[in-house]
């Protein structure tokens, strides 16, 4: 098999473990010791930046799939900042707010999680890709990894059914999901006015009308311990994007699945750094 749906064994989840282990043995980091559970795979929860490589990889897959001619879709990602750097921020005013966000989604995007501080990207760097990403209304879906502290769920806006899901591996209050999807679909409405305001892009209102869109229940199954959400929001983000019913991504799959996950963000990783060394090494050559 090809793709996201390839099974990867240990042979393939190598690589990345000799990346965290320096230098032990792969043995050592105990693969699936316990087969109800996944902590031992990677000894801490998904950081929003574990989100953010694995969604790339799946836009990419997406794209390669379009250019194949198969059936595919496009994601636009706003990641896993939006409630820390937005909607919880102490900045005055939206303007703040919207930058405080770009600067941590923009410049995470283009990093490797073994850059340095020295070597993080300037801020024009930053700015260029939030122009490249464009008007998040142009793609099929859009996707947002709410957090409101210790907890992981996952936001859809599909832009073509006019409806946002939301799934949620832990049972949480409907009404409070109905208060965040309105909340986020407010966000997608700042962000655009930011990008026709700030950075003059040819933005049309009539794209995006927040009052169109059904706030709907995705049904998520239930994870049984405490550090798998990460894991079910990526896993629900790609059931959708590929058609497959939500009941697939469930307990039993999360060991290989988080496998899997942990194998691609290190692949992700190193291209990454391959970019910013071909980058530095084109600015050398203009000097």
């Amino acid at each position: 098999s090809s793709g996201i749906n390839a099974e990867y064994g240990e042979d393939l989840i190598k690589p990345y473990y000799e990346a965290k282990s320096n230098g032990r043995p792969v043995s050592a980091l105990r693969l699936n010791p316990d087969p109800h559970g996944t902590e031992p795979i990677m000894d801490k929860w998904l950081s929003d930046e574990d989100l953010e490589l694995f969604t790339w990889y799946l836009q990419d897959y997406l794209k390669d799939e379009e250019l194949a001619g198969n059936p595919s879709i496009s994601i636009f990602n706003f990641g896993g900042c939006v409630d820390y750097a937005y909607l919880n921020s102490q900045a005055s005013n939206s303007t703040s707010k919207m930058e405080n966000y770009i600067k941590r989604k923009y410049a995470m995007t283009r990093l490797s999680k073994h850059t340095t501080n020295s070597q993080r990207r300037r801020p024009y760097d930053v700015m260029k890709n939030l122009d490249d990403a464009g008007d998040p209304a142009d793609n099929d879906i859009m996707s947002i990894f709410g957090n409101p502290g210790g907890h992981w769920y996952l936001i859809i806006i599909d832009n073509r059914k006019k409806v946002v899901k939301y799934f949620d591996s832990q049972v949480s209050s409907k009404r409070n999901y109905m208060e965040k999807c309105k909340e986020y679909l407010e966000f997608v409405v700042q962000y655009r006015k930011y990008l026709k305001e700030e950075r003059g892009m040819g933005i049309t209102e009539q794209a995006f009308n927040p009052n169109d869109y059904a706030i709907i229940d995705g049904k998520s199954c239930q994870q049984t311990n405490s550090f798998d959400c990460g894991m079910f929001a990526l896993g629900n983000l790609y059931a959708y994007a590929v058609e497959l019913d939500v009941k697939v991504v469930n307990q039993s799959k999360m060991v290989i699945f988080r496998s899997k996950v942990m194998y691609l963000n290190h692949h992700q990783s190193k291209l990454q750094e391959e970019d910013e060394r071909r980058r530095r090494e084109r600015i050398r050559n203009k000097r």
